[in-house]
């Protein structure tokens, strides 16, 4: 759920093979080992930092309650009934109840393991808003909103007959400056899209709509153990052997560029793995395949296609 609102690195709700999120999975894991390393595996010495923990959320709960009661007065049809006064009472006598039982407990169990929760819960925040300003900024600009509508014209001089292969899972400002890119070069240019969810296809087709984009352009590539690299090969490898001229298709791959370091943990790297599988099946097949990469910066001025 925090992933969803883009407060954790969107990895994090990626289901896996076995349709669980293998990803937090693995990252609780890790936390919960080294808590054991830290504390000896002692599941005394774990008591206070646990009981901190519950009953600052505890607080934390009750007090959303309170403000969510408060908020309700905003609304038209709202009433002060007494059941309104009763629900709100309750859950703030009980916010304070829990704040109070968390202080004393942070106080006489401080030195030990309480003092961890003090340390972690400033850092936690802090790194909550700096991912979620950097999700919020990436989404401004690759969103669609304020692009100019119209046609795509193909340009005047002649292009070439080379097959090219655009990947990509949603429209936005980067695959967009991609696709557009690609049908002023070729002829012959197809959109894959790994498929995972049949509604992200269904959503993708609709926004092509929005632009004057020709949805039959699409390649639906049916993957159900959610995997991105070997789908996508065997397509290449169809598309090369219905193609006309006797080369490797061109696989176009747009790519988002961040301004910090730390903010490339926060992607998925899918490009990484799509180069990997590249990799190996020319190591495999013995015969290479050109990949152009089209960048976006996020931060600069945005995107407008040439329509």
């Amino acid at each position: 759920l925090i992933s969803n609102d883009r407060y954790l690195p969107r990895q994090l709700r990626n289901f896996g093979d076995r349709l669980v999120y293998s990803n937090g999975i693995i990252v609780l894991s890790a936390i919960a080992g080294i808590l054991v390393i830290i504390f000896d595996a002692r599941e005394h010495n774990l008591l206070p930092l646990y009981a901190v923990g519950v009953f600052t959320s505890f607080t934390l709960s009750q007090s959303g309650m309170v403000i969510h009661w408060l908020k309700e007065r905003a609304k038209p049809e709202f009433r002060m009934t007494s059941g309104w006064f009763f629900r709100l009472g309750l859950n703030a006598f009980g916010a304070v109840c829990t704040f109070i039982v968390g202080i004393v407990l942070l106080v006489t169990k401080f030195a030990e393991g309480a003092w961890i929760v003090m340390v972690a819960v400033p850092i936690l925040i802090s790194m909550f808003l700096a991912i979620h300003n950097h999700y919020n900024e990436v989404a401004k600009s690759l969103t669609l909103d304020g692009i100019k509508r119209g046609r795509f014209v193909p340009p005047a001089q002649k292009r070439n007959h080379i097959p090219m292969v655009v990947l990509m899972n949603s429209l936005n400002r980067c695959s967009l400056q991609a696709l557009e890119y690609a049908l002023n070069v070729s002829d012959t240019v197809r959109v894959c899209v790994v498929s995972v969810d049949p509604a992200d296809v269904e959503r993708l087709r609709q926004k092509f709509k929005e632009v004057h984009l020709d949805p039959d352009l699409i390649d639906v590539v049916p993957s159900p153990y959610r995997e991105v690299g070997k789908p996508l090969i065997d397509y290449l490898h169809k598309v090369d052997e219905n193609s006309a001229i006797k080369i490797p298709t061109m696989v176009v791959l747009p790519e988002f560029v961040v301004s910090k370091w730390w903010h490339r943990f926060l992607h998925n790297g899918t490009s990484v793995a799509i180069r990997e599988a590249l990799y190996h099946d020319q190591i495999a097949r013995g015969r290479g395949r050109p990949i152009i990469s089209v960048p976006y910066r996020i931060g600069d001025t945005l995107y407008q296609p040439e329509m």
